[in-house]
């Protein structure tokens, strides 16, 4: 009974022990890949922190010169919409100065054009003058008659020698006068002052109109060559205010160029604050506390050792992020503080996963050989029940149990599976956290219960198998003395009649024989010791 109970515990324990080598063997990647992403991770970190301190140097470096910058940046803005302001009023006043002598123009070219319809009136009008005054020549010499008529008219001249009034010394004498100097006076006219009066009136109108003419004509002349002048130095002033106009636009140019220069070199600076602030800003997320799966901290998160009063930023006094071109300004000591802290918060975790890692580590490795001195054990006993050797494994399932107790001592010491660290794995891009163990408690317990319970098996195994084993050697002995005993007695007549050589080789025959009943009691012994079991 106790040998099919061992062959079935060493069954169970070789079992057992391939259960746990796999368990073994999956603890030690779980923990390798803890090891391999952390220390990546630490890297990483590290090249930002070592990064965020040569900003913060530059930073340092160039802060006063990018205050300077701002100042000058700003007043050249000043000056740029003030030039900008002084161009746009020169556009305003080139283009009314221009509106201005195409008005001009526009007034002189009417201008020559009446000077020239007038020039034509003239000329054609001069014909008319002339006759005018020729007529006006021929009224003079009988301007005396109308004198004459008036006062014989009037009553002044007592009377005209042959005529009875007026109107008839006028038609008698008058009118062939005038009709000889070329005057016709039509036959209705009564009033012959009247008619002189306004045929020179007319005449005198006509000249003078025509003067008029001459007059103005020569004044539009002058305005002409005023206004031609005033065209040209207009055109003049507005060729100077366009090449005013240009220069203000280069001059422009060449400050809003000056000012895109200024303000990407002051970018830099900026930018240089906005990405030390992201790299801030990430280690304080990322930095996080550890902790166990029960919920227990083993290692704070950066804010917790930056304390809650800890900004990056410079702040005024009224609390408020000071703000510069709209950009924020950073606070360059908190931020090399940060740094500090950061690696401070690496080497804590560093030494926080060293003491988790390494008992992990003890305790994989006591399974691994608790395994595999186990296999050998239960392939020993296995042997041993079929064969019926007195090999058990014994010594080998004690320390196999003592492996699998110890390692499972050190696994209620470090909480079993209660760790902080997880797994790794890249799934579909993402990241995906495990936590591990939980396969290695179940191995661990196994192994060292059914340990145990071989190691009791196996030593009573062995315990009966060395009691059967005295009882057959006792009993051989005794058989083989009595039977050297019996052939001595028989042999001792025989012995005393031949001679001594005979004797001798009758002894070795004797001997021969008690051997080979020895290894025969011997053999049978074992058989009944199998039988009994």
């Amino acid at each position: 009974m106790k040998r099919v109970l061992l062959m079935v515990c060493s069954i169970c324990l070789i079992l057992a022990c391939l259960f746990g080598l796999f368990a073994c063997v999956a603890g030690m990647k779980d923990i390798l890949n803890i090891q391999a992403y952390k220390e990546d991770d630490a890297a990483m970190a590290r090249e930002g922190i070592a990064a965020a301190r040569d900003g913060i140097k530059q930073l340092m470096e160039n802060e006063d010169v990018y205050l300077q910058g701002v100042d000058t940046y700003e007043a050249g803005l000043i000056a740029y919409s003030d030039g900008k302001s002084q161009l746009s009023d020169g556009y305003k006043q080139y283009y009314a100065g221009k509106k201005k002598l195409e008005e001009g123009k526009k007034a002189l070219a009417e201008g020559k054009k009446a000077y020239e319809a007038g020039k034509q009136q003239i000329a054609d009008n001069t014909q008319a003058y002339n006759e005018g005054k020729e007529k006006l020549a021929k009224i003079e010499p009988l301007m005396p008659y109308v004198d004459k008529y008036v006062e014989f008219r009037d009553g002044n001249l007592s009377a005209l020698p042959g005529f009875s009034d007026a109107q008839a010394w006028f038609v008698k004498i008058v009118r062939p006068v005038a009709s000889n100097l070329g005057i016709d006076i039509p036959e209705d006219v009564t009033d012959f002052p009247k008619f002189m009066q306004d045929m020179v009136a007319d005449g005198k109108a006509q000249l003078k109109q025509y003067e008029d003419g001459l007059v103005q004509l020569a004044e539009a002349e002058k305005a002409i060559a005023a206004g031609e002048a005033e065209v040209a130095a207009g055109e003049k002033a507005l060729k100077d205010a366009e090449k005013q106009l240009a220069k203000g636009e280069k001059d422009l140019a060449a400050g809003g160029a000056q000012l895109a220069d200024g303000d990407k070199q002051l970018s830099v600076y900026e930018d240089g604050q906005g990405q030390l602030a992201a790299g801030m800003e990430q280690l304080l997320e990322s930095m996080v506390p550890c902790t166990s799966r029960s919920g227990k901290q083993t290692v704070p998160s950066l804010k917790e050792l930056l304390g809650d009063d800890f900004s990056i930023w410079v702040l005024d006094k009224n609390g408020e992020v000071k703000v510069e071109r709209n950009s924020q300004f950073v606070d360059l000591e908190n931020c090399s503080r940060l740094c500090d802290e950061a690696e401070h918060y690496l080497e804590l975790q560093e030494a926080d996963i060293k003491s988790e890692l390494y008992p992990r580590i003890a305790m994989n490795v006591m399974m691994g050989l608790a395994a595999i001195i186990g296999i050998i054990a239960g392939i020993v006993g296995l042997v041993g029940a079929i064969s019926g050797s007195k090999k058990t494994g014994f010594v080998g399932g004690l320390i196999c149990a003592i492996l699998a107790v110890a390692a499972n001592v050190v696994g209620l010491v470090v909480g079993y599976t209660d760790f902080v660290y997880q797994t790794r794995e890249l799934v579909d891009g993402v990241h995906e956290y495990t936590y591990s163990g939980d396969l290695q408690l179940y191995a661990l317990i196994v192994l060292a219960v059914i340990a145990v319970i071989f190691t009791i098996v196996a030593g009573a195994a062995r315990k009966a198998a060395k009691k059967a084993e005295a009882e057959t050697v006792a009993q051989a002995n005794e058989a083989a003395v009595a039977g050297a005993a019996a052939a001595a007695a028989a042999a001792a007549p025989a012995a005393e009649a031949e001679a001594p050589a005979a004797e001798s080789e009758k002894i070795a025959d004797l001997e021969a024989e008690n051997a080979a009943l020895k290894e025969m009691v011997a053999k049978l012994a074992a058989d009944a010791a199998t039988v009994k079991e």
